[in-house]
């Protein structure tokens, strides 16, 4: 039998019409018939009157539409390509002539770098700042209209979305190499003052809170698509951000489900000696189903096969001795030799047995299983509501909020494959055709931001992993993908990556679950300092590790790429920007309080003024005393925040052989930018909660414990 991996077609194609932005009420704003000018000077031209919120949402309307669009086209954009008259007679602006102006601006572009290369640079820098400028026009002219914001909501999306394609097809210019302008930040023109207002309306179309927060609400664009489509799956009004409760099993009451609702099958389960044999002997047990409907039990090393990634809360789950419903083996041998003609398949419902030594050895195989497959199916119920002729951006979608996205086990699973195949309702879908030319991915804002996020899974994203030898990904990319993802057995959350990071599982098993973490954090040594700013329940009871997440699923923070901290039993050596405080400040268990530092102005390259960091200290869950503030990065002028962690320094000097000084970690917190004139309002209002202490800024080398 032929036992070689079917070459799919690529049939996804992207949608006839791209989305960019809904339909939004023109407030009347006169563009035509004024002479071209760059966007700083459009509104002058137009003697624009800015004297009130109505005035002004009428002028930055045509501001951040037709004053940015013409700015980087360098070309006259009339009314009539972006406004029209809707049913009911109001004039509307749309997006339906978007997508022609891009690919306008790309023609002119491939000229202009071809042609006049310093014209092109002059452009490109323009284009930045013109960016730059609206980034902080929109956050201004938002902290106006905070009062109106059910009102004025559609009309800073609708800006924000095409100042966010602008942003995005830029990104497309400099990518195909047209020019050696380096590489400018990203720009994302969040209108955060709105986004409860928007994230509602989604919820209430049937997405996942936690989906939300996770991939959708850092692109206005892509929650305004979801917001246009009803979701694979349905989310019931149980599911928060913190936790899908649809995507959570009960393993006490956890049932099969059959293919069909009122089917009622036996179940088939393979020859369980078979299992335990080859899992005895150091094998790994696939599965091979035989024209009469039996299971026959393979060495993995002897036939080729398919790894299947799926979801328990789609009745998959199971062990070697249960088995699972005939109807289901039947449709996954069918999906295989569809795929892998001859071939055999793996699934962990029945090669996993549920014996507590067998399965740990099967555990302990598992990235050898995922990364010896053929390639790695994913069966997953809302991604299989999708079709082959289902826009490319909304396939793209479905996976990324999907049920398999969102549990801890199938990041390896997905990261491990040689080859990522999704089952859609009519076919398969392989990650790798999900990705078209990259002008149309850029030309379309909703795919380029899911396609950034499925990169990860692709073999074109393969970083040299310098800090993790032999490593799969890492550490700090782990942190990411970790973020939203859970399982029913949170014991497990470090046995399922350390194959990722090339840390043996074998390590972990016979370790307090409570120490698995920490034990991973040793074996790995190499860790980004920045580490200790990660916003998730710590270690706290742990001597030298009480800056240490508890768990990597429940974070909000990512942290950087360079990994120059040194994690040792006693706790992290590492390089910080450290404000000194003059005294040292005590604080007790449940009393909140506002602490103000006041930096010197020469640690700032200020000679003159005096820069205030203001936090506030919500609840201490215990009393405790500090004495310094570690700092994420140097607090330079123009940072509205940054992050921060309170720190008892040792009084004694640093170890003369390590120079490093020990710091034991207390409670992270955020500072904000203050002023002189702020820290005297608050101490003539509440002087017992305001702390006010002068500190002065060091670079210091500590072990923060």
């Amino acid at each position: 039998m032929d036992a070689t991996l079917l070459e799919l077609p690529d049939p996804l194609v992207p949608a006839n019409r791209t989305f960019y932005f809904k339909a939004v009420k023109w407030l009347g704003g006169k563009h035509d018939g004024y002479v071209l000018a760059p966007m700083k000077k459009y509104l002058a031209v137009r003697k624009a009157q800015l004297r009130t919120v109505d005035e002004m949402l009428v002028h930055f309307q045509c501001l951040f539409t037709f004053g940015l669009l013409e700015s980087v086209f360098e070309r006259k954009v009339p009314e009539k390509l972006l406004l029209s008259v809707d049913s009911e007679g109001n004039t509307v602006m749309t997006d339906e002539n978007i997508l022609i102006l891009l690919l306008l601006w790309w023609r002119h572009v491939q000229q202009l770098s071809q042609q006049h290369p310093d014209r092109y640079r002059r452009w490109a820098e323009r284009v930045e700042e013109d960016l730059t400028s609206l980034e902080t026009l929109i956050h201004r002219l938002a902290s106006f209209c905070t009062s109106r914001a059910q009102e004025v909501a559609p009309y800073f999306v609708g800006m924000a979305s095409v100042a966010v394609t602008v942003a995005s097809f830029r990104g497309a210019l400099f990518a195909h190499g047209m020019s050696a302008v380096p590489k400018k930040p990203g720009h994302s023109f969040p209108v955060s003052s709105f986004f409860p207002l928007i994230k509602d309306a989604v919820c209430s179309k049937g997405w996942c809170p936690l989906a939300i927060k996770r991939f959708l609400e850092s692109s206005i664009i892509l929650l305004e698509y979801a917001g246009t489509l009803k979701p694979p799956i349905h989310h019931g009004a149980d599911c928060t951000e913190e936790a899908c409760t649809r995507n959570t099993i009960d393993i006490s009451t956890y049932t099969r489900k059959h293919v069909m609702e009122t089917c009622a099958c036996a179940y088939t389960k393979p020859p369980i000696s078979a299992v335990y044999d080859l899992l005895q002997g150091g094998g790994i047990p696939v599965v091979q189903h035989m024209p009469d409907g039996t299971l026959c039990i393979r060495d993995a090393s002897e036939i080729p096969y398919i790894a299947i990634s799926h979801v328990w809360v789609d009745g998959l789950g199971s062990t070697s001795e249960a088995g699972l419903p005939t109807c289901q083996i039947e449709r996954i041998a069918e999906l295989v030799h569809t795929l892998l003609p001859g071939g055999a398949f793996w699934i962990d419902s029945l090669c996993i047995p549920e014996v507590r030594e067998l399965r740990k050895q099967a555990i302990r195989k598992m990235t050898q299983t995922y990364a010896n497959a053929r390639a790695v199916l994913v069966i997953d119920a809302g991604i299989r509501s999708l079709s082959l002729s289902s826009p490319l951006e909304e396939t793209a979608l479905a996976i990324l909020t999907s049920g398999w996205m969102q549990r801890l086990w199938t990041l390896q699973e997905g990261l491990l494959a040689k080859k990522l195949i999704f089952e859609l309702s009519d076919g398969f879908a392989p990650l790798d055709n999900l990705f078209p030319d990259a002008v149309v991915q850029w030309c379309n804002p909703v795919l380029s931001h899911c396609l950034s996020e499925l990169v990860r899974f692709t073999r074109r994203h393969r970083p040299d992993l310098s800090s993790i030898p032999d490593a799969r990904i890492e550490f700090t990319d782990l942190v990411r993908f970790l973020v939203g993802r859970w399982t029913s057995r949170p014991e497990d959350e470090t046995i399922a990556v350390c194959g990722l990071l090339n840390v043996n599982p074998n390590i972990f098993f016979d370790v307090q679950p409570s120490e698995r973490l920490k034990t991973l954090l040793l074996q790995l040594r190499h860790l980004p300092g920045d580490i200790i700013f990660m916003d998730c329940p710590k270690m706290e009871d742990e001597p030298g590790f009480r800056w240490a997440p508890k768990s990597l699923m429940r974070s909000d923070s990512r942290v950087g790429h360079e990994c120059r901290a040194v994690c040792t039993a006693d706790g992290l050596e590492a390089e910080y920007c450290c404000a000194r405080l003059a005294q040292v400040v005590r604080v007790s268990a449940g009393v909140s309080v506002k602490l103000f530092v006041k930096l010197a102005p020469q640690d700032l390259g200020d000679t003159t003024t005096t820069q205030v960091l203001n936090a506030t200290i919500e609840k201490p869950t215990h009393s405790y005393a500090f004495n310094t503030v570690l700092l994420e990065k140097y607090p330079e002028t123009g940072h509205a925040w940054v992050k921060g962690v309170l720190g008892l320094l040792d009084a004694s000097d640093s170890d003369t052989v390590s120079g490093l000084r020990g710091c034991e970690y207390q409670e992270r917190t955020m500072f904000f930018r203050s002023t002189e004139r702020v820290v005297r309002k608050c101490a003539a209002e509440d002087a017992s909660s305001a702390i006010v202490v002068e500190a002065t800024l060091e670079t210091l080398r500590v072990l923060v414990k």
